[in-house]
């Protein structure tokens, strides 16, 4: 699955437990090494499914000593409404205080307009119950705005995760194709 993922933006589909996070995390690692100063963005549906996140990401990307990747340590913080005020900070300042951000899609989306922010500042975009991704969804207008980046360079790497097939009106394969 990481493999796929190398090649493509991918839908990571495994049973609950059977490792998403750990694909993701893997995928995190690599970009992190890579860029020296990777960006990963985390999109989840709800307060409690970013702490979950926040907690399995530190957990996955630690050695024991905090989170550290190829012997540093790696930033992982969580953003909602209730937990952050904008300020005057634009999105880079934001990205360049941490390497791993797990985020709301609404406050993505905030961040993105308020802090005169692109996609395309990003290097890695994980959606996290990507099964979601239908119609008007959150989650759907940030692929929007993923979409309208340049091929050429512009666009993160985008893995979906889910355990849940989608309903008959979610197309969440075909909206990843898109990408």
């Amino acid at each position: 699955l990481v493999d796929k993922s190398r090649r493509a933006n991918s839908v990571v589909f495994c049973a609950t437990g059977t490792g998403k996070t750990k694909v993701a995390c893997e995928r995190m690692k690599e970009v992190l090494q890579a860029k020296g100063s990777g960006k990963v963005v985390v999109l989840v549906e709800t307060i409690p499914l970013l702490e979950q996140q926040i907690l399995a990401i530190r957990a996955e990307l630690s050695n024991g000593f905090g989170e550290r990747v190829y012997g540093r340590e790696v930033l992982v913080r969580g953003y909602c409404g209730a937990k952050m005020a904008l300020g005057n900070n634009d999105f880079l300042a934001l990205l360049a205080r941490q390497d791993v951000i797990v985020v709301v899609p609404e406050y993505l989306l905030s961040l993105l307009e308020k802090l005169h922010g692109s996609l395309a500042q990003i290097d890695l975009l994980v959606l996290d119950e990507c099964h979601h991704c239908s119609k008007e969804h959150k989650y759907m207008q940030v692929l929007r705005q993923y979409k309208n980046l340049p091929k050429d360079g512009g666009r993160p790497i985008v893995i979906g995760l889910t355990a849940s097939l989608p309903s008959a009106d979610s197309v969440v394969e075909a909206k990843f194709q898109i990408l």
